[in-house]
């Protein structure tokens, strides 16, 4: 049983009696340790498999571990429970159920049961626009995750705006949850700590029934699921708590980092094991992504390794832009394919689902299959779906179905019922949106009222539909409706991403005008109409995968791109509040998904808005072993062994090598318009030194443009080459 296991491995399995905490490196057979244990205490220990407790997080986890358990040791199947944390709340509370002060057996509300519910009690409030379902499932989670109760919600949190609205939303909902005898997949973890916290006879059973608790990925539980394994611990002490405190990354669903790193403060005896031996990655990756992760204070020492080759070096390519990165990712995935992979070995990860856009417009073109992974197409999303009916509607008034997505959208107070009559009297009544009479559709004066305002909109946007700047017709339109506000108020949890795509849509309009400068709003409507239909993939189809960095936990790929790698991106900066070590186990999760090929890649300027901005590469990037990467430009590779030669002029005749496809970025390309005079804003010259609040003291090698469009090329202290726009750039003249 314990042949096929390395000497770590066979010492966590064997380390069977008291509190023992495995580190599990990226790709150490973690859930082979797992499963191998459970089959060690039935076989080799004679434990009963009924006392044995192993929980997860997924269906699918916990699946395979029962699978792979069962293999080893068939007597367990059906007797140990193996399964998520949910399932085994629900299983317990449906053994003591009338603990729970029902009447009758207790049905489980899914999340769409939750929004239902909430929407019903929004409805029968006075302010009924303060917030949507959406945002009252997220305020009541977080809040039920605190372990704060609806009576105490309004003295326990934090000042905001509607406050005392939302503690009565909260006080309904947990009632009307009860006169239905209902749980929502926060009570199951809430009510089952409760329940064995104040109930010392059925804690004291649980505690002696279950010997022996092993807990996967525990760097990702809550404070619920905390508090539940240690009561559940409470007698034997026989828990084994097994994860990576370098691949924490969910904070923002509540996982908490500090139930792994004071693990040994809770369990001083502690026998702690540390899963060091990689078998999924080359050395060069590993290699890489430990010395940046080791960056990191809040972690525990451990060093990945293999006994495979060292494997090839990492790729870092820098681009002109987000479309010249896709471009060129494309083109070495087109590289890839001539040696042999396939689609399917490959993925593409991102920070922030937006990011999504220029990918799939780039893979469409050049007829690349792929797959969104964890969320929809940029133009399946919610808010791009409800802009894009907008300006459907103000190119066809007759799109009934633009017209039913956003007459409501943000909320103008006019009902189904109305809506429908609206609808029935442009279908039937071969009227357009702007004929349409009150008459005709028997509105009531107040929904005629609302219905009117929203009529003159379109009507006063679609006479302008002519404009070369759809892109300004598009954002001034948003703002006229409100839909920008209407998006932070629906879902606050998830605001910055959908303002985040609705930035990108705007993006694609600026980018579509300047590949085909007189193209009207038809043309491009038609044009995202086409990657709507032509993008719908088989899941089962060869395929290239894209995803966030946070969907690729759990997975791995022969070949993978780990893009937008600048800073305010990856890390993240949002608001002043950046967790930088947790942004920085995102990338180190990203790298290790990876089995041979890691290809990391950022711009050198990004839209945003209507601003095309100046980017520095991320921090992280510094913080990897020169001799782990190659260096390239725009896909090409770069002479030199150090990240200050790869900006350099060793390149400077690289351009001619260079298809139209990828848009090479290098001191030749700048040479005709670098000149020596003085910049128009900042009182400068080639020669002179400027303090950069990331960078510090940098000197100015060349100037480009002039006035508002100066760029200033500079080396940095390090040795670095760097292009700042200067109205995007905070600097200072320094000596």
């Amino acid at each position: 049983m314990l042949s096929d296991l390395n000497p770590q491995q066979q010492e966590a399995v064997t380390r069977t009696d008291g509190p023992v905490l495995i580190i599990a490196g990226a790709g150490s057979g973690k859930t082979r340790v797992i499963t191998h244990r459970i089959a060690y205490l039935v076989r080799t220990h004679n434990v009963d498999p009924t006392a044995i407790l192993a929980v997860t997080f997924t269906n699918n986890a916990a699946r395979e571990m029962a699978e792979r358990a069962a293999e080893l040791a068939p007597e367990i199947t059906g007797r140990t429970r193996i399964s998520t944390f949910h399932s085994t709340c629900a299983w317990l509370l449906r053994r003591h159920q009338e603990k729970l002060g029902f009447t009758s057996p207790f049905t489980i509300y899914d999340d769409d049961d939750k929004k239902r519910l909430l929407k019903n009690i929004i409805k029968s409030l006075t302010d009924k626009n303060m917030f949507t379902a959406a945002s009252a499932a997220i305020y009541i989670s977080t809040t039920k995750n605190a372990f704060i109760r609806s009576e105490s919600f309004a003295d326990s949190v934090d000042y905001f705006p509607g406050r005392e609205i939302m503690a009565e939303i909260y006080r309904r909902y947990e009632e009307a949850l009860m006169a239905s005898c209902a749980l929502d997949f926060d009570d199951l973890l809430i009510k089952t700590v409760r329940l064995l916290e104040n109930d010392t006879a059925l804690r004291d059973f649980y505690s002696a029934h279950w010997r022996y608790i092993m807990v996967d990925e525990y760097q990702d539980t809550n404070e619920a699921q905390y508090r539940l394994t240690n009561v559940l611990a409470a007698k034997h002490r026989n828990i084994c708590v097994v994860g990576d405190d370098d691949q924490s990354i969910y904070s923002w669903r509540g996982a908490r980092i500090q139930n792994i790193l004071s693990f040994k403060d809770d369990y001083p005896n502690a026998f702690i094991v540390r899963l060091e031996q990689n078998y999924r990655s080359t050395q060069n990756i590993l290699s890489a992504a430990s010395a940046m992760i080791a960056h990191n204070s809040a972690r525990m020492e451990k060093k990945l390794w293999t006994d495979s080759n060292e494997g090839s070096a990492l790729i870092l390519n820098e681009t002109k832009d987000a479309f010249s990165e896709a471009r060129c990712i494309q083109h070495m995935i087109h590289s890839f394919l001539r040696e042999g992979f396939t689609l399917e070995d490959i993925a593409v990860f991102y920070r922030i689902n937006a990011q999504s856009r220029v990918f799939e417009e780039v893979f469409r073109s050049a007829e690349l299959t792929y797959r969104i992974i964890g969320g929809v197409t940029f133009y399946e999303r919610a808010e791009v779906k409800d802009v894009l009916a907008y300006l459907r509607l103000l190119v066809n008034p007759n799109d009934s179905a633009a017209l039913y997505r956003i007459i409501n959208t943000p909320r103008r107070g006019i009902g189904e019922k109305s809506i429908n009559a609206i609808i029935a009297a442009l279908n039937n009544g071969q009227q357009t949106l702007y004929d349409i009479t009150q008459t005709q559709t028997g509105l009531s004066a107040r929904v005629w009222k609302s219905f009117e305002q929203f009529r003159s909109i379109i009507r006063l946007f679609s006479d302008r539909i002519d404009e070369n700047n759809i892109h300004l017709l598009a954002a001034q339109l948003i703002e006229k409706v409100g839909y920008d506000n209407f998006i932070v108020v629906q879902d606050e949890a998830k605001n910055e991403n959908r303002l985040e795509n609705i930035k990108e849509l705007i993006n694609s309009m600026m980018l579509f005008q300047e590949r085909h400068p007189n193209a009207t709003l038809r043309e491009y409507l038609d044009e995202s109409a086409l990657i709507t239909d032509d993008n719908r993939t088989d899941d089962n189809a060869d395929a290239v995968s894209l995803m966030t960095l946070h969907n690729a936990k759990g997975l791995e790929y022969p070949i993978v791109f780990i893009t937008g790698i600048e800073e305010g991106l990856l890390p993240l900066t949002r608001k002043g509040d950046t967790d930088i070590e947790e942004e920085r186990r995102l990338m180190y999760v990203g790298m290790t998904r990876a089995r041979k090929h890691c290809i990391l890649s950022y711009a050198l300027q990004r839209r945003n808005w209507e601003r095309t901005i100046s980017n520095m590469p991320s921090p992280f990037l510094a913080e990897l072993p020169p001799e782990t990467l190659i260096y390239y430009s725009n896909g090409i590779p770069l002479e030199g062994t150090s990240w200050a030669a790869s900006q350099d002029t060793s390149y400077t005749n690289q351009s001619e090598k260079n298809n139209d496809e990828c848009f090479p970025v290098t001191d030749a390309d700048f040479s005709d318009d670098i000149n020596q005079e003085m910049s128009y804003t900042l009182n400068v010259a080639i020669g002179d030194f400027v303090l950069h609040p990331s960078y510090g003291r940098c000197r100015i090698i060349g100037i480009e443009g002039s006035g508002d469009d100066t760029m200033l090329h500079v080396t940095t202290k390090t040795g670095r080459k760097m292009k700042f726009f200067l109205k995007y750039t905070e600097l200072e003249r320094c000596f």
